[in-house]
């Protein structure tokens, strides 16, 4: 039954009678087990449906469940709920669903020398899952660290024995981002393509439609707008007997969009990215939001270049700011950095490249070689104490990288004379110094008011977070400090209150600093020293 909820969710969901079944599968008497499969089953129906409140009921219920299974199989299914819960943030909170998705990786490791040998099979497949659905989060948030997890959940997928359809999907989804993230559009089409095939033989109607979503979508980037409209098209003719996911609906208004602008319909593209808006804001999907709000904006500005309307430009920056809003809010800086910018690119066009990786590893190639291989270091599930001295290696080597750029600057000074930089350099000395006096002051603030809350290897390693990155998140500083979500929250909480903290932002893009003339922007005060045109 939990695989029929799974793979024809879609069919259940258009029926009149899918309240009525879900009422009978929770009155029905089974074990725990098979509670939380039918739990997680019931929370594919309700996404299709797009009714967010019971989908994260059902999930939810799939973990408590897990919670109180006592046989060896307890920390898979734990896995597993978590795993549903990262799948279920992926469009919400990409920080949340990298968060539950990592716990599930850690209970895969905690159970692999307990559950049964006939059930190793679907743990290695759910644990190439969670890795390569991390991978696919990180390359949307065009983070670095994507490639190693995808290369990690490949090596790992190459070691399983079989693995189950939706796992081999979900690899080849992730290296699908990858390609198109690289530019490479006919590659990605094709692991695109791959993933269809695979679902349509196990007759999965919700994936199959999801798939054409993201195939149209490759379609008109690929620069073969009318092809990839037409099976948009067939989405939405679909979407009138079925019930279409919000997310893959708003999608698709997306794809046909963005044809729409290539075509030159520019009147039709706001007719559907207005449709975007519409399903973003009722079922609370705020990365669909800035993506209607991101092509709402540019498709005004493209038609104040072809008509000069003062009402299409008033449109256009109002819907770029409301994106760079949203994008500040979700923490997504490059996005805010284009939207900042979008009116001037769409005016006068210019030819962007798009790279993955920094460009500051030619400059330094043998420290940027260990840095990434300790950074895929850190993409990988490991004991906090091994994370934690990863972090102290990272941190020697920028140091180390700091220090070549200081020398290289001094040597450029003695070179041509170049006396007038003294004061530049001996600024930067101090700026070094005043860290170190800063992180001393801190320490021994913190030792105090902090009382028994953390040990002084916990208290320590969260400054040093602190102060590298500038900021904490309630995931950075539980990982800092090795204590779970739910107490990080509540020490920030109490930190804040008790005035070493300050927090900015709210919900999901939430950051705690240093409060104001403390932290290392102050260091020219007089207080003494060692205070502290695509798509979108």
């Amino acid at each position: 039954m939990a695989e029929l909820l799974r793979r024809r969710a879609l069919e259940l969901a258009s029926s009149t009678e899918h309240k009525a079944l879900s009422q009978t599968l929770r009155r029905a008497e089974v074990e725990l087990t098979s509670r939380v499969e039918l739990a997680l089953g019931e929370s594919v129906m309700w996404r299709c449906l797009g009714d967010t409140d019971a989908e994260s009921d059902c999930l939810r219920l799939a973990l408590r469940t897990a919670e109180f299974v006592n046989d060896d199989m307890r920390a898979l299914h734990l896995a597993e709920a978590l795993y549903g819960l990262g799948y279920f943030y992926n469009a919400r909170d990409p920080e949340q669903a990298l968060t539950h998705l990592e716990a599930a990786c850690q209970q895969l490791l905690v159970s692999s020398h307990h559950v049964p040998h006939i059930e190793q099979a679907r743990l290695q497949s759910i644990y190439v899952s969670a890795l390569a659905a991390q991978a696919f989060i990180q390359l949307r948030c065009n983070n670095p660290q994507a490639l190693s997890l995808l290369k990690s959940a490949l090596s790992a997928a190459n070691e399983c024995e079989q693995l189950t359809v939706d796992t081999q999907c979900i690899l080849l989804k992730a290296q699908a981002e990858a390609a198109r993230c690289n530019d490479e559009l006919s590659e990605a089409l094709r692991f695109r393509q791959k993933a269809l095939v695979l679902y349509e033989r196990v007759g999965d109607l919700r994936e199959v439609l999801d798939s054409k979503v993201n195939l149209g979508q490759l379609l008109m980037q690929l620069g073969r707008a009318t092809e990839g409209r037409e099976v948009c098209k067939q989405i939405l003719r679909m979407a009138r007997t079925l019930c279409v996911r919000p997310e893959g609906l708003a999608g698709t208004y997306v794809a046909i969009a963005a044809a729409d602008m290539v075509l030159g319909d520019l009147d039709s593209a706001v007719w559907h990215l207005t449709n975007v808006l519409r399903i973003s804001q009722q079922f609370d999907l705020p990365r669909h939001q800035l993506s209607g709000l991101m092509n709402l904006a540019e498709v005004h500005f493209l038609r104040l270049k072809q008509h000069g309307e003062i009402e299409d430009e008033r449109s256009g920056d109002e819907y770029a700011e409301r994106a760079r809003e949203l994008a500040s809010r979700l923490g997504l800086t490059q996005y805010e950095t284009k939207a900042q910018t979008l009116k001037q690119a769409t005016l006068n066009p210019q030819t962007a490249t798009h790279h993955l990786l920094p460009i500051e590893t030619s400059a330094h190639p043998g420290e940027f070689a260990k840095i990434e291989a300790l950074r895929a270091e850190l993409a990988l599930p490991r004991p906090p104490a091994q994370r934690a001295r990863t972090h102290v290696a990272l941190s020697q080597l920028y140091l180390r990288i700091a220090a070549k750029e200081r020398d290289a600057a001094r040597g450029l000074m003695q070179t041509h004379s170049l006396s007038d930089l003294e004061s530049e350099l001996e600024a930067l000395q101090q700026t070094w110094a005043h860290d170190g006096n800063l992180a001393s002051q801190l320490n021994s603030r913190w030792r105090e008011q902090v009382g028994d809350w953390l040990t002084d290897s916990q208290r320590k390693a969260v400054l040093e977070r602190l102060l590298a990155e500038g900021s904490l998140s309630k995931s950075s500083y539980g990982e800092a400090a090795e204590v779970s979500p739910a107490t990080a929250s509540k020490h920030l909480g109490l930190l804040a209150d008790k005035g070493l903290l300050e927090q900015q932002g709210r919900g999901p893009a939430t950051r705690y600093v240093l409060p104001s003339g403390q932290n290392s922007g102050s260091r020219d005060s007089a207080a003494p020293s060692g205070s502290p045109g695509s798509m979108h």
